[in-house]
């Protein structure tokens, strides 16, 4: 890339590979790196993960004090860390503060602010309320706003009449494909990724398998995630931790994969999933509108619906032409999900912003 196309870009964030979430991130974050872009990440110290390599500049910072004090001197630090750049962008709700100050404040450079999600929901506790409000009048101080999906668009159009730009996040495709795995016959296996908080449905699906075990004692649930589940049930179960290709493997080797959140912004593990052919149950959790087709290439179930998603489950482990369908379908489905593509629309977004000036 020549220097006239070349930009600096930063990106403060709070922590970075944590969550799925981030993990688009540092793909993001690396892919334009990779295009000749000078990138850096504005990190408090230790909140980086090596769970996802970062092929960017990284700029460590001193967290500091104590959860309230941070709450409102972080993004002073992290604004004033920020190099000069022709890009400033950042994700999750609380980040846009310091997105705020350096950008509008500091005039460190162009704000971008990607909504991943509608993070207002995350922050239940009562002691939170900072965090819910500053969340949902964030959105009003950018004027270039890119988000993963419709809904959120819609959302943010309808609270705040702020018109955004979607751009649907991309998979690996590389890393996520039909792998060669060997199956037990004798064992139907139920795949899900296991997340602590309630939005995410986890409850609900411990429920469904419950109801699904009442049926057919074949069934094994695997449950990946970062952290151990409790779990309070007589089904059988097995918890890992999984890299991007042992995930694969078991996306791979399931015979169904599940999604029970109530709410996503633009979820990639069934995308990721149908990548790897694997029959997806997944909930109407708004985000999965962008590529799931109930009967098509999925099956669609109400979140917080235990009952529907072990009738979708039971369907799809007695069905082998409905298991088939999902599969090419899914397949086909997941590769118009690129990161080529998406990081191409953002970095044409990002230019786009540089020239409004």
């Amino acid at each position: 890339m020549d220097g006239k196309n070349k930009m600096k870009i930063s990106f403060p964030l709070i922590s970075l590979g944590k969550s799925g979430g981030e993990k688009y991130l540092v793909k993001l974050i690396n892919d334009l790196t990779d295009r000749g872009h000078e990138v850096t990440v504005i990190l408090p110290k230790d909140s980086y993960l090596l769970n996802f390599p970062l092929r960017a500049n990284l700029r460590e910072i001193t967290r500091g004090g104590n959860r309230f004090t941070r709450l409102f001197v972080l993004p002073i630090a992290l604004a004033l860390n920020t190099p000069k750049s022709d890009i400033i962008c950042t994700s999750a709700g609380l980040a846009s503060l310091h997105l705020l100050i350096a950008a509008k404040v500091l005039k460190r450079g162009r704000p971008i602010y990607l909504v991943q999600n509608y993070d207002a929901i995350f922050y239940e506790k009562p002691w939170q309320f900072f965090h819910r409000f500053w969340i949902k009048k964030s959105y009003k101080y950018f004027d270039n706003i890119i988000t993963v999906s419709q809904w959120l668009d819609d959302k943010i159009y309808l609270e705040m009449g702020k018109k955004t730009t979607v751009v649907n996040p991309g998979i690996d495709l590389d890393k996520f494909y039909p792998r060669q795995v060997k199956k037990n016959p004798g064992v139907k296996t139920i795949l899900c990724l296991g997340r602590r908080a309630r939005v995410k449905g986890f409850s609900d699906l411990i429920r469904a398998v419950e109801l699904v075990y009442q049926k057919r004692k074949d069934i094994k649930l695997i449950i990946v995630g970062r952290s151990k589940m409790d779990i309070d049930s007589n089904i059988p179960y097995e918890q890992r931790q999984a890299t991007d290709d042992e995930l694969a493997e078991l996306y791979s080797s399931c015979d169904v994969f599940v999604l029970p959140s109530w709410i996503e912004g633009c979820p990639a593990p069934p995308l990721e999933a149908m990548a790897c052919r694997a029959p997806v149950v997944t909930t109407d959790c708004l985000g999965t509108e962008e590529y799931a087709i109930d009967g098509e290439n999925s099956l669609v179930v109400p979140p917080q619906n235990a009952q529907a998603m072990a009738e979708a489950i039971l369907r799809v482990l007695k069905d082998k032409n409905l298991a088939d369908n999902l599969k090419e379908n899914g397949l086909k489905t997941a590769k118009q999900f690129t990161w080529d593509k998406a990081t191409d629309k953002i970095e044409k977004l990002f230019k786009e912003a540089l020239e409004k000036g």
